[in-house]
């Protein structure tokens, strides 16, 4: 496979969760064949609801999005991210547990992928301010498909969102 651009969104609501965030990064910056070319702020948001679901419990995410560059096959970026969440305690209780990190990939390219394992690009990006503060952060002139992410950047709740001090 070529190399190809991917965006990972990345969150934590449990524990020391920037720290998480960022043991998460450190470790795709050492996997093979991966290497992290940007990371975004990382931003503070309360727990949402989804599509009128019951929200997630625990303390508010730390989130950030990381554009990475790759050789890999889809599956096995999404496999590396399981085994990231599982090394750092996440387990799946239910559907909408606390966690410890949480690894999704946004975009994989140009490419749109549904199968019972993997949707992208991930559901709900257009309606989740915490990958579209970040996303636009790393990748201000993205567009997929027909949406241009820029005119997306612009619709913010920024009083739903908090950009932390700190940096990567």
């Amino acid at each position: 496979m070529e190399d190809t651009d991917v965006v990972l969104g990345i969150g934590s609501n449990l524990g020391g969760r920037l720290f998480n965030v960022k043991s998460a990064i450190n470790t795709l910056s050492t996997a093979f064949n991966v290497d992290v070319l940007k990371v975004s702020s990382f931003y503070e948001t309360d727990p949402v609801t989804v599509n009128g679901a019951e929200g997630y419990v625990g303390e508010e995410f730390v989130n950030c999005c990381v554009l990475l560059k790759t050789k890999l096959e889809p599956n096995v970026v999404l496999g590396m991210c399981f085994g990231i969440e599982a090394s750092l305690g996440r387990r799946r209780q239910y559907k909408s547990a606390p966690r410890t990190v949480d690894l999704d990939i946004i975009f994989y390219g140009d490419m749109v992928i549904e199968n019972s394992f993997l949707k992208v690009p991930h559901l709900g990006t257009l309606e989740r301010d915490f990958v579209l503060a970040p996303l636009g952060d790393i990748c201000p002139d993205y567009r997929f498909m027909d949406i241009d992410f820029s005119k997306e950047y612009e619709n913010i709740d920024w009083n739903a969102i908090r950009r932390l001090e700190e940096d990567f």
